[in-house]
């Protein structure tokens, strides 16, 4: 019986520790650990954005898909002249986000790029991921990522850019962008 009571301590003990672990008990400021980030890499295209600001805006109750815009203390960073990323830094436990580029210029057009997003795990953000990113329910959010992919032949993230981009995916994205300029302005 002793052997029982001691095993049910020891599991009592190591189910209390993970609780406890759980936890952020220690914390004063509210940050997170950073014992294994991630880094996130990609672009933003309109066409390639130079200058923009990236960053992964939070998810909370209050914005379930972010706020739209990067607060101070979100992770961000800048794009390259081709409008490429490759160090934004998002430190373990940061929890769900949506990646939001502002500012920057498209560089085929020369134009003020647009503010645009992205769900988490996307390469790159587009006026098209901006369309998915918008939506809260991901039942939706698949059924439309779902429906994209059938109508432009693949990937609705894809470069729109790029020379060999599918010619649904390039009207696609020159709609979508035309509108979010309407409702921007």
């Amino acid at each position: 019986m002793d052997d029982v009571l001691k095993k049910l301590a020891i599991a009592a003990s190591i189910s209390s520790l993970t609780l406890i672990s759980g936890c952020d008990l220690f914390d004063d400021d509210d940050t997170t650990s950073e014992d294994d980030p991630v880094t996130v890499t990609g672009d933003v295209v309109q066409g390639p954005v130079s200058g923009a600001t990236v960053c992964a805006d939070k998810h909370t109750t209050t914005y379930p898909i972010g706020n739209g815009i990067c607060d101070s203390g979100e992770r961000s960073t800048t794009t390259a002249s081709d409008g490429s990323f490759d160090d934004l830094i998002i430190p373990d436990g940061y929890g769900e986000y949506t990646l939001i580029s502002s500012g920057g210029v498209d560089t085929i057009s020369g134009k003020a790029a647009l503010p645009m997003r992205a769900p988490a795990g996307v390469d790159r953000i587009t006026p098209v991921t901006t369309l998915v990113a918008s939506i809260s329910d991901s039942t939706e959010r698949e059924a439309l990522i779902e429906k994209l992919e059938e109508a432009t032949g693949g990937d609705y993230d894809a470069d729109p850019s790029d020379a060999a981009a599918d010619a649904d995916l390039v009207l696609l994205t020159k709609s979508v962008e035309q509108t979010l300029r309407a409702v921007d302005e």
